[in-house]
């Protein structure tokens, strides 16, 4: 996994599908497949840094005042996949 290049990219969240071959297809029959514990823990890792950009993301936001829709919101608290969002 290219980690330093996807710790770059300006996205929040990732959206990944292990590979996985099937039977009668040409990838079924390629050599040297990666193991299901190697996907598993690149999923893993993608998942963490996933949810790493996002808390990274509303952080630079606490405490200030955005308009956003015509509503001004305060960005209270930040857990690990979801914020609290103060509107008034």
């Amino acid at each position: 996994m290219h980690k330093k290049f996807l710790e770059k990219l300006p996205v929040l969240i990732f959206t990944f599908f292990p590979f996985s071959a099937r039977k009668g297809t040409t990838a079924f029959s390629i050599e040297d497949q990666v193991l299901p514990t190697v996907k598993q823990k690149r999923g893993e890792e993608l998942r963490k840094l996933s949810i790493q950009k996002r808390y990274d993301f509303h952080k630079q936001f606490l405490g200030k005042i955005e308009k956003y829709f015509g509503n001004h919101l305060i960005l209270k608290e930040i857990s690990a996949v979801t914020q609290t969002i103060i509107s008034g």
